[in-house]
């Protein structure tokens, strides 16, 4: 996706962007320019419904309390459905399996 922010400083700056239920990612030593800049933060890994930035089994308990729920039912959790089709099913799992073990990136110093 994309987003726009107002900055107040131009030149070398270290970028960090965290999403709900994904892992931070951090681009260090990015060039802004007066006007629009393009960043690319690469992939930006999904499973971090508790929001403390890894994929572990906390993560897994509120996946798995989720699983099978649809949007408007009971226990639907908004950030288990990666694939953003109301509905959290064997395409979130495997989202959610493949970046179990996971942390995402520190803020830069």
């Amino acid at each position: 996706g994309n987003f726009s922010a107002d900055v107040e400083e131009l030149g070398s700056v270290d970028l960090y962007v965290k999403v709900d239920g994904y892992l931070a990612k951090v681009a260090e030593g990015v060039e802004l320019v007066d006007g629009s800049n393009a960043v690319d933060f690469g992939a930006i890994l999904g499973g971090d419904l508790t929001g403390n930035n890894n994929v572990g089994i906390a993560d897994f308990s509120a996946f798995s309390s989720s699983y099978g729920l649809m949007d408007g039912e009971v226990g639907y959790n908004p950030l288990a459905d990666f694939t953003c089709d109301m509905e959290v099913t064997i395409p979130d799992f495997s989202v959610f399996s493949s970046n179990y073990g996971n942390a995402g990136d520190a803020p830069a110093e």
